[in-house]
């Protein structure tokens, strides 16, 4: 856990109903450019739950909009955000997913944004660069992604700490 407060927080949770189901973002249409390996990395994914049991957005349909609409990750057993990220050290709660732009978000999830979310998912995987990053709080631990997913409602989830290759990625996180 990242800390006591935390800590806290998970222990005294309420039993959760597991869910069955997959919500994957990748390779969204972002200003950072196509990201290949991350949409074969969901389809590898998306290859272990039944049809009917999976949501795949990829290209301009991952935006950040249908990340942030209510109830989109209710009864997901793993969310899969393969996309860009980004880590500015000069913001409290820096770090970001870039997901594609609509006429109502510009593709930016930011931490303060994913506050926000409601993810009971079992596991989620955060497969863009940077995502365990974060600045320290006194007492709290770092302000990751991972960190916000957490009190977001999951359990558990899988960041990185640097640079990632989309393709290399894709064999890591398929094994995992």
């Amino acid at each position: 856990v990242h800390s006591l407060t935390h800590f806290r927080l998970l222990r005294n949770a309420p039993a959760r109903a597991h869910g069955d189901r997959l919500v994957s973002f990748a390779n969204p249409a972002s200003k950072s450019g196509p990201l290949p390996g991350a949409e074969d990395e969901a389809r590898r994914i998306g290859g272990l739950f039944p049809e009917g049991k999976r949501l795949l957005l990829s290209g301009l349909e991952a935006t950040e909009t249908r990340a942030r609409e209510v109830g989109i990750f209710e009864g997901a057993r793993l969310v899969h955000f393969a996309c860009h990220g980004s880590f500015d050290p000069a913001s409290r709660l820096g770090a970001r997913l870039l997901l594609a732009p609509d006429d109502r978000e510009d593709g930016s999830l930011t931490a303060e944004e994913m506050q926000a979310l409601r993810i009971p998912a079992d596991l989620v995987i955060l497969s863009a660069c940077r995502t365990g990053e974060g600045l320290a709080s006194r007492g709290e631990g770092p302000g990751t992604l991972g960190r916000i997913v957490h009190l977001a409602g999951a359990p558990s989830t899988l960041v990185s700490l640097w640079r990632i290759d989309d393709r290399a990625t894709a064999d890591l996180v398929l094994a995992f």
